[in-house]
């Protein structure tokens, strides 16, 4: 079931087991451990999801814009006509951002990852405010600059602050890495070869079909390409099932384990001449990606 209820009851159940386990590494630290360290998590799991939340809103509301927004719902009640707490419009809206907010914080509880796409729940309505926030700003700066003036600056404010990290983030994208990575093999590829890849994330799916981008027609990427876990990254499954090219990163620990295996002694030197590290490039979100050649290319 994935109704409210059950994700509530889930998340909570998922909290106490975290907590649970880190009382367990509370009692038996690994070696090396920050003493106490165990402890004072345990106590402040709730804060990390807080973070987690407000993080994920923060990365989909833009720096400025939050501030904005922020500024608008925190209003000095003499600056508009109508206080906030006196219209009942803006009741609901408030309403609305902030069991939003709950259900995002439920929701980090449950996954422990980032829930942009949750955040809808309190855009939309937080909106309203940044209109609020934007209206206060342009009435401050009209002080200065009367008439249309005012409007151009603080719309020329706004892209000047916010439009180099959007075209920042446009170049960061996920994706963009596995992209290149297939552009990559597709300059080692002999026309109307096809590869067979490896790697621990679904993201291959677009190193396959940039890799196979000078085929006359498109080819079912799950034929071709197999979702790895971690434990199975070892010299000797790869090369047995066949793989062409493996791409492995850094943020799931699949890079550094196949790596760590690569230089044990007790790997056959045959094994190992049949893989080569071809390509690596350092990401914002998924650390360093490598892409290995496994037998001679196509």
């Amino acid at each position: 079931p994935h109704g409210f209820t059950y994700r509530v009851v889930d998340s909570i159940n998922r909290f106490q087991w975290l907590r649970n386990a880190l009382t367990a590494l509370q009692e038996s630290p690994p070696l090396g451990a920050v003493p106490y360290f165990f402890s004072e998590a345990k106590q402040f799991l709730w804060l990390l999801g807080l973070g987690v939340s407000a993080n994920s809103i923060l990365k989909t509301f833009g720096g400025i814009f939050f501030l904005i927004t922020v500024f608008g719902f925190t209003k000095n009640a003499t600056s508009y006509p109508t206080p906030v707490g006196r219209q009942p419009a803006l009741i609901f809206l408030i309403l609305l951002i902030l069991s939003g907010g709950f259900i995002i914080y439920i929701q980090v509880l449950l996954n422990w990852c980032g829930c942009e796409r949750f955040v809808a729940l309190i855009y939309f309505p937080g909106l309203i405010f940044a209109g609020y926030g934007c209206n206060q700003i342009l009435n401050r700066i009209e002080r200065t600059l009367p008439g249309r003036r005012s409007l151009i600056f603080l719309l020329i404010l706004l892209l000047a602050i916010s439009l180099p990290k959007t075209l920042r983030s446009s170049k960061l994208s996920r994706s963009v890495v596995f992209k290149e990575a297939g552009e990559i093999i597709n300059k080692r590829l002999s026309p109307g070869s096809e590869i067979k890849l490896g790697a621990t994330s679904d993201r291959i799916l677009f190193t396959h079909f940039y890799a196979h981008l000078d085929l006359p027609s498109v080819l079912n990427p799950w034929l071709n390409c197999t979702v790895l876990k971690v434990a199975e990254l070892t010299p000797e499954t790869i090369i047995n099932s066949g793989y062409n090219y493996l791409i492995l990163a850094n943020r799931d620990g699949g890079r550094q384990r196949f790596l760590k295996l690569l230089t044990k002694t007790d790997q056959s030197e045959n094994d190992l001449n049949k893989i080569s590290l071809i390509w690596e490039k350092s990401t914002e979100k998924y650390g360093k990606v490598s892409l290995f050649a496994i037998r001679p290319s196509l």
